[in-house]
């Protein structure tokens, strides 16, 4: 099965996937507050690098 490139590389990396997911379903529950989607972003950043530190750390 092939997929578009920008798909693919979500499918490769499940912390952008989930990232990806988040967003979605945030901006399709609330189209006109952009200002939270944007504050829930911010802390899914935060919480895929913490999650990428603790895997790096975990593999080392």
């Amino acid at each position: 099965m092939t997929f578009p490139e920008d798909i693919s590389q979500y499918l490769s990396n499940p912390a952008e996937t989930l990232q990806l997911s988040c967003q979605m379903f945030c901006l399709s529950t609330t189209p006109n507050d952009i200002k939270k989607a944007a504050s829930i972003r911010k802390k899914l950043h935060l919480s895929v690098s913490t999650g990428r530190l603790l895997l790096a750390h975990h593999n080392a």
